[in-house]
């Protein structure tokens, strides 16, 4: 039974590349309390090189809220498309995305924030 648990316990021992996006406004899932301390895990493990961790200014848990305060909150759902492209390309052809956040994208409609990710057409 405890070598099940070990197996899948968070330890930040990663094998494959990971990317994370979490917003700084989430209040579901608290950054400081999620991310923020499974990134450090995975710094301290060693694997760093595996995972890009993007802090979204501005994020919130969904972006239903962003209508409500556009110059508050930034819609994340090009950063998740974002995030599934450079995901594709790092475990494809080895380009890893870099350690840098995208830009804030505050006072932008969710709809026009970012252009449709051609990955994602060929998923629908």
């Amino acid at each position: 039974m405890h070598r099940a648990v070990d197996r899948v316990s968070l330890t930040g021992r990663i094998g494959r590349p990971l990317i994370t996006i979490h917003g700084t406004l989430d209040v579901l899932v608290p950054i400081s309390r999620a991310s923020d301390l499974y990134a450090a895990m995975v710094k301290r493990s060693g694997r760093g090189d595996r995972h890009r961790y993007f802090r979204i200014g501005g994020g919130t848990h969904t972006d239903g809220r962003v209508a409500l305060q556009p110059t508050l909150v930034c819609p994340m759902q090009g950063c998740f498309q974002e995030a599934l492209d450079a995901m594709v390309r790092w475990t494809r052809y080895g380009t890893s995305p870099p350690h840098v956040c995208p830009p804030h994208r505050l006072g932008l409609d969710p709809a026009d924030a970012f252009p449709v990710s051609p990955i994602l057409l060929l998923v629908d």
